[in-house]
């Protein structure tokens, strides 16, 4: 803020023109949802100088306002966040073991596409169908026959022509 004649002016923050390395990024996962903003730099101070620290929250929903589980920090050097990432993974943080791995590059990470479920072809359904119509028919004119015979032979003797 800048004052001019008693008026507070807010000043726009130059946009951050620092590119942080790829291998300096982590994402930090698995926390519980107990564990502040706060308290998680504190501990993840202790593994290397921290150029940056993107702590999500919900932004609508039933859940707005309140911690994701997850997070991503930008170490000051690759050998610093290697660092964090061999001592904090799997570390005990509450009541979950947090989870700390590689950040994906915004620029790298494309969306993978979903491969439609395939169809069988159509032909193939309809002869499918059509084989079943053909047992389904051979199977009522067998159970046809036997319920004709066993009504009609019903208390007959067999007859023995010689």
């Amino acid at each position: 803020m800048s004052t001019i004649e008693g008026v507070s002016i807010p000043v726009a923050l130059p946009p951050e023109t620092e590119q942080i390395p790829d291998d300096c990024r982590l994402w930090i996962g698995n926390l519980d949802t107990r564990i502040t903003e706060y308290n998680l730099l504190k501990i993840l101070q202790k593994h290397g100088c921290i150029k940056k620290l993107d702590f999500l929250y919900h932004k609508e929903g039933p859940d707005r306002g309140k911690p994701r589980g997850y997070c991503f920090v930008s170490y000051g050097t690759p050998e610093d966040a290697q660092k964090a990432m061999r001592c904090l993974n799997g570390k005990q943080a509450l009541s979950k073991r947090i989870i700390v791995k590689p950040a994906n590059s915004e620029k790298d990470s494309k969306p993978e596409k979903i491969q439609p479920k395939q169809q069988p072809c159509p032909s193939s359904q309809i002869r499918e169908i059509e084989s079943k119509l053909k047992t389904m028919a051979r199977n009522d004119e067998h159970l046809a026959l036997q319920s004709f015979t066993d009504k009609h032979l019903q208390g007959k003797k067999p007859v023995n022509k010689q």
